[in-house]
């Protein structure tokens, strides 16, 4: 709430950027991944579900996380900007969080039920800040992206808040938990 609050109101742009992603702006949910990504995999391993193989979930989570970057570049440089271009990265990205559970099923689990926790507030006010037009990041489609409607504008956005996040939320908590756990909890 505190960041819809200081878009609606243009507060410091460092802080409450209104660019389309959040421009980078300070407060915001993007930064906690990987903090709740340590902390989980922490109290899972403390808690006895303890990383399969350490090794093997950083490597997996490494190489989903890089298939990210591959999608996003495909996506950005070789695709034009279109509708069809946003499905690519989307099924690209849901098919690299499979990832995620391959390196460690348990803490994949805990981290998919945290983004969707975390993203349907957000999906909400998404849907909310488009009806009334609040000008925050939360209306605004990728740059070079055509022009769209509202409803077919909220559909993209929305579906941006699961397709791209909920897959980050995986990799990069998986990534980060699994280097959370110590190594010699690290085996089963």
């Amino acid at each position: 709430m505190l960041r819809v609050v200081g878009e609606v109101n243009e507060w410091a742009p460092l802080l409450f950027a209104r660019s389309a992603g959040g421009g980078g702006g300070l407060v915001g949910i993007g930064w906690l991944i990987p903090i709740v990504g340590f902390w989980f995999g922490r109290v899972l391993a403390a808690n006895g579900h303890v990383v399969p193989d350490r090794g093997r979930a950083l490597r997996r989570c490494g190489l989903g996380l890089f298939g990210v970057v591959i999608a996003f570049a495909l996506g950005r440089l070789v695709l034009p900007v279109a509708v069809g271009t946003f499905v690519f990265v989307l099924a690209a990205l849901a098919v690299c969080a499979v990832a995620a559970f391959a390196a460690w099923p348990t803490l994949a689990r805990v981290l998919l039920a945290y983004a969707l926790l975390a993203r349907l507030p957000t999906v909400a006010v998404t849907i909310v800040a488009v009806a009334n037009d609040w000008g925050t990041h939360y209306e605004q489609l990728a740059p070079g992206s055509p022009p769209m409607g509202d409803g077919a504008r909220t559909l993209v956005l929305c579906a941006a808040q699961f397709g791209i996040w909920i897959p980050l939320t995986l990799l990069i908590g998986g990534f980060v938990g699994a280097l959370a756990v110590r190594r010699s909890t690290a085996t089963s």
